[in-house]
């Protein structure tokens, strides 16, 4: 214990008002032999080619920040100018949707700043997942065999080739976000790939190029979108199959075969790709041609209506979608679950029910009256009617789109039938009608009810004795 409880405040204070510095981490390049890499050391300044050799891991944890040197140190590797992390060991990166690992030009925000992640035809696994990876030429590039890559939840963004390209094996590549690139996921050589959940916008040749010689590449539940020549594009000789995914508004084609392999299309939405939906292809069954409603360009979710909800196969629905919600959801409230078409599992919505309502009144001109409405449901908005026409907020009247209707001084145009229609994100209801009666001014009905009655005596006093102005 300290014995001075002044000595003690000074230091309690110092540690609040001067932590110790976290010093930045110097990777100046070459062999890394079982590390683990840790908040504690980020960010990670790698100034040359890095390996990790047979044998050897790589573990990089939720949060880190890696920062890639924009020229080559080593001045080795694919490309003696650029910066390389060459795998023939063992990789994991552990990054998770709230901690993501980060690797990224050290400086500036240029495509092709560094090379990328290779995994080499050596290596034992290379899996990546959370991690956003920026400013890379590939920001992953595979000649590795088999399953040994894996990437999950991981968005790649402005690359100056392909955010990942597979040359080797049959890796599965979930839900993943990439744009700013040429291709989203190129598959070439010898490969083949499973592609689901996962979103491509904005890529400047393709969302999907498939050049296999041999093989089948599925690509299931993916929502491309806004990519410029191609949304889906296969110029090999294997086999490519498309299933519930959405493939709208690229500025060429669709989906289109250029090569001799045979492309499989089932219960897509294929729509207003300015070119042609499809190209040498056929849309096969279940297959629509609407506007998906996608809440925006970049954001793959559906909004309520999307001719996408439940319209998909369970053929082909893999679970979790592009933001981990299980599949298949009912989202058409029809009581079966059933998956959607697209990166997104819509998850349904609370129907529109109206609880209570206002009934008729009669009021006296001048004075005031109010009705009011509660209902139930998702994305709830109000609009009151007289006589089945919209009002809106004037002349002392207020809360026309709400729940509650004001009128200050009630005129005979209030006369009428008064209605609520209260609309969600899952259908509409309107109120019952309550009819309202606006009364003549009767001097004898001293407090505005309609009626006379003893009160009228009792508000009349009431207002005598107040004295009148």
């Amino acid at each position: 214990m300290c014995s001075q409880r002044a000595f003690c405040s000074a230091l309690v204070a110092a540690a609040m008002v001067s932590p110790l510095a976290r010093a930045d981490t110097i990777i100046p390049g070459g062999n890394i032999i079982n590390q683990t890499w840790t908040t504690a050391g980020s960010p990670y300044i790698v100034q040359g080619d890095i390996a990790v050799p047979a044998g050897a891991f790589l573990t990089i944890q939720p949060g880190v920040t890696v920062l890639v040197a924009t020229s080559d140190a080593l001045a080795a590797g694919f490309d003696s100018a650029r910066v390389e992390i060459n795998v023939k060991g063992t990789l994991t990166v552990a990054g998770t949707p709230a901690s993501p690992v980060t690797f990224q030009a050290q400086t500036g925000i240029v495509a092709g700043s560094w090379w990328g992640i290779y995994a080499d035809p050596t290596a034992t696994s290379v899996n990546i997942s959370g991690a956003v990876i920026r400013h890379a030429i590939n920001g992953v590039n595979s000649n590795a065999p088999g399953a040994v890559l894996q990437v999950t939840a991981t968005t790649i963004v402005a690359c100056q080739s392909s955010g990942i390209a597979v040359n080797a094996g049959s890796p599965t590549l979930s839900r993943l976000t990439i744009s700013g690139c040429a291709v989203g996921v190129s598959v070439g050589g010898s490969a083949t790939a499973t592609i689901q959940n996962s979103t491509m916008f904005l890529n400047n040749t393709a969302g999907v190029q498939v050049d296999s010689a041999a093989g089948t590449t599925t690509i299931v539940g993916c929502t491309l979108d806004m990519n410029a020549t191609y949304g889906v594009r296969t110029t090999g000789n294997g086999a490519v199959g498309v299933h519930n995914t959405i493939v709208v508004r690229g500025a060429g084609w669709g989906v289109y075969r250029g090569g001799v392999g045979t492309v499989t299309i089932t219960y897509c939405d294929l729509w207003s790709n300015a070119t042609a939906n499809v190209f040498n292809v056929v849309a096969g069954t279940g297959t629509i041609s609407a506007d998906p409603l996608l809440a925006a360009l970049g954001d793959a979710h559906i909004l309520p209506g999307s001719p996408c909800i439940d319209a998909g196969t369970g053929a082909f629905c893999v679970a979790p979608d592009l933001f981990g919600t299980s599949r298949p959801v009912d989202g058409d409230g029809v009581g079966v679950a059933q998956c959607d078409i697209g990166a997104h599992e819509f998850g349904g919505c609370a129907s529109t029910a109206i609880t209570s309502a206002s009934g008729g009144l009669s009021v006296g001109a001048g004075h005031p009256f109010s009705l009011s409405v509660t209902a139930t449901g998702t994305g709830l908005t109000y609009q009151w009617r007289l006589n089945t026409n919209n009002l809106v907020n004037a002349r002392g009247l207020t809360g026309a789109t709400g729940p509650t209707l004001q009128i200050d001084a009630a005129g005979s145009y209030d006369t009428g039938t008064y209605d609520c229609v209260v609309s969600g994100s899952c259908g509409s209801q309107t109120s019952a009608p309550a009819v309202v009666t606006v009364e003549p001014v009767c001097a004898a009905d001293f407090d505005g009810s309609g009626t006379l009655a003893v009160a009228d005596i009792f508000t009349f006093l009431n207002a005598w004795f107040a004295g009148c102005p």
